[in-house]
């Protein structure tokens, strides 16, 4: 996932505002082997900027709201791919049942 160049000036806007030592998180975002840690606490930043300036006084997200929460849900996105399971390791274990063969999850039980 690539951030467009606006969500990239956003969230490092809102993290070298927020939580300064994320910086280095923020270069990371988009590679494929971005920590799912390392997103997950992006997000929790977000999810705190969004709480503070994003919702107006009818609690209904502002401008700044809608920018946040749709860089959030990029970046969802972007941990869910982060965790899941790569194709070739669910096609492996698909094999191995359908072959009655030993699976990584029978042998972790």
């Amino acid at each position: 996932m690539k951030l467009w160049s606006e969500e990239l000036a956003l969230l490092n806007e809102i993290i070298g505002r927020r939580s300064a030592q994320l910086l280095p998180a923020v270069a990371h975002v988009g590679n494929t082997s971005s920590p799912t840690e390392e997103l997950g606490a992006l997000l929790a930043v977000l999810a705190a900027e969004l709480e503070e300036f994003g919702l107006g006084r009818d609690g209904e997200p502002n401008a700044h709201g809608l920018h946040v929460d749709a860089l959030m849900a990029r970046l969802r996105r972007a941990a869910a791919k982060a965790s899941a399971p790569s194709p070739a390791s669910r096609w492996s274990a698909s094999t191995a049942r359908r072959a009655d063969l030993p699976t990584p999850e029978a042998d972790a039980r």
